[in-house]
C-alpha cells in the first residue's frame, strides 16, 4: 500500500513512518516561503520525497515565485510541486489562478501537480 499525508512547516516530522514515500507541505498564507523550503529539506534528509504547495493568491510577484522555486529545488533537490490557488479573498499580488502560475513558464524540470475544487471555494468566483 503506498499513500502520503500533508504536514505544516512547523511540525516535527522526524517520528514520520519510513513506509510514507511523499510529503505535501502547506504554504499557509501569511507564512513565510523559507519555513517550506527548511521543513522540505529537513524532510529530504529523512529519506522523504517533499512536495511543496504553491499557493497562487499568496505570492506577491514573480520574483518572489523564483525565489521560492529556486531554493526548493537547490536546498531541498525537490522534483514536484503542488499548485494550488491558494485561500485569501484577494490575491497579495498578480496570481489569482494555478494557470497564472503555469503562464509563468518557471516550472520546468518538475512534475506538477494540481488542486482542484469542483464543488467551488466560498472566495472564487465560477469563472475563477
Amino acid at each position: 500500500m503506498q499513500f502520503s499525508i500533508e504536514v505544516t512547516p512547523k511540525v516535527d516530522v522526524s517520528a514520520l513512518p519510513a513506509t510514507i514515500r511523499e510529503v505535501s507541505i502547506t504554504y499557509l498564507p501569511g507564512a513565510d516561503y523559507r519555513d517550506v523550503v527548511v521543513q522540505a529539506a529537513r524532510l529530504r534528509q529523512l529519506g522523504f520525497d517533499p512536495i511543496p504547495h504553491v499557493p497562487a493568491r499568496t505570492l506577491r510577484d514573480r520574483t518572489h515565485l523564483s525565489n521560492y522555486l529556486t531554493a526548493l529545488k537547490t536546498e531541498a533537490d525537490i522534483h514536484q510541486v503542488l499548485l494550488i490557488g491558494g485561500s485569501p479573498e484577494r490575491p497579495v499580488g498578480p496570481f489569482t489562478s494555478t494557470l497564472d502560475l503555469l503562464e509563468t513558464g518557471l516550472f520546468d524540470g518538475l512534475r506538477i501537480g494540481v488542486a482542484g475544487h469542483p464543488e467551488g471555494m466560498p472566495v472564487l468566483s465560477e469563472q475563477e
